[in-house]
C-alpha cells in the first residue's frame, strides 16, 4: 500500500518529512510521500507524468515544474545559470527529476495573481473610486460589488470592515480578502474595465512565475512540447484569468501546451501513490 500526501504549505523537505512521519504513525507499513499540492495538480493534468509545469491559483498561488535530469542543461545537469534559484534534485517513485518553483511565499509577500492579491487590488480600486481618483467614474460597478460582498453600505462601512477582524475583515486577513476574488472574476467576465485591469495585472504576474520555472528547468529547450497544468479555483477554462495566462503562454512559449485538468488533484495524488508502488496503468 502507498499514500501520497499532496498539501498546500509543504514548502521544503523538512515540512514533507514532518508530515511523512505523522502519516507513518497513522498508517503503519504504508509507503508514504508528502509533497506540495501543485505536484498532485500537475499529475492530475498529465495522467501521472511529472515532466512539465503547473500553476495553482486560488487563495494563494504557486508555480512549479519538473524536468528530466539533463533536459535543457546542455549536459551539465545543473540547470540554467540565470536569475532565480537553480533547479533542485527531486526523487519520486525511484525516478530522478530536477525541480523548480516560483511564488507560493504567502500573502505577506503579495503572491501576485493569487486570490489574496486580487482581493487587495479590488479594495484598492474601490478606494480610488470612492475618493474620485478613478477617471470618468470608472470603478463604480466594482465599488458596488465590493460593498455588497462585505456587507457595507458606504466608504465608512468598507473601512470599518477592512480593519475590524470581528466583522470578518481585518488588515492582513487572508481568507476574507481572497473571498473578493470571485467578485473581480465575474465583473471582468462582464467586461468591467476596472476588473479587467486587475485581471490583466494578475495574469501577467502568474505568467512571470510560470516562465521562471520553465526557464530554469529548460523545458522545451530540446524542441519537445511540454504540458503546463493550470489549476485552482481561479484557473478555470474560459474565465478571464485562465484565458489570460493561457494567452501569455501561447505567445511566449509555443511548445507549452496549456491543460485545464478535468481530474481533481486527489486523483493526481492517487496516480502518484501508484508510482510509489511502481504499478503501471496496465497492471
Amino acid at each position: 500500500r502507498a499514500l501520497c500526501l499532496s498539501l498546500s504549505g509543504v514548502d521544503c523537505e523538512a515540512d514533507a518529512e514532518r508530515w511523512e512521519a505523522l502519516a507513518r504513525g497513522w498508517f503503519p507499513g504504508v509507503r508514504v510521500r508528502c509533497c506540495n499540492d501543485a505536484v498532485a495538480a500537475l499529475a492530475a493534468g498529465t495522467g501521472g507524468d511529472l515532466r512539465g509545469a503547473a500553476l495553482v491559483a486560488g487563495t494563494g498561488t504557486v508555480a512549479l515544474g519538473f524536468a528530466e535530469p539533463r533536459e535543457g542543461t546542455g549536459g551539465s545537469g545543473d540547470g540554467e545559470a540565470a536569475a532565480g534559484s537553480p533547479a533542485a534534485p527531486f526523487d519520486f517513485g525511484g525516478r530522478e527529476w530536477r525541480s523548480a518553483r516560483a511564488a507560493g511565499w504567502g500573502g505577506v509577500f503579495l503572491d501576485g495573481g493569487s486570490g489574496f492579491d486580487l482581493g487587495q487590488r479590488a479594495l484598492a480600486s474601490a478606494a480610488r473610486a470612492l475618493d474620485g481618483r478613478h477617471p470618468e467614474r470608472r470603478g463604480e460597478r466594482l465599488v458596488a460589488a465590493v460593498l455588497e460582498a462585505v456587507g457595507a453600505r458606504d466608504a465608512e462601512g468598507l473601512l470599518a470592515w477592512a480593519y475590524d477582524p470581528a466583522g470578518g475583515g481585518g488588515a492582513g486577513a487572508w481568507a476574507p480578502i481572497a473571498a473578493l476574488a470571485p467578485v473581480v472574476d465575474q465583473l471582468a467576465a462582464e467586461g468591467d474595465e476596472a476588473a479587467l485591469d486587475i485581471m490583466g495585472t494578475a495574469g501577467a504576474e502568474l505568467y512571470t512565475s510560470l516562465h521562471s520555472v520553465i526557464r530554469r528547468l529548460g523545458l522545451g529547450a530540446d524542441g519537445r512540447a511540454f504540458p503546463v497544468v493550470l489549476a485552482g479555483g481561479l484557473m478555470r477554462k474560459g474565465r478571464p484569468l485562465g484565458t489570460a495566462v493561457a494567452r501569455h503562454l501561447a505567445e511566449a512559449c509555443p511548445l507549452a501546451e496549456a491543460v485545464f485538468p478535468d481530474a481533481e488533484p486527489a486523483q493526481g495524488a492517487a496516480l502518484l501513490a501508484r508510482q510509489l508502488l511502481r504499478i503501471s496503468d496496465e497492471d
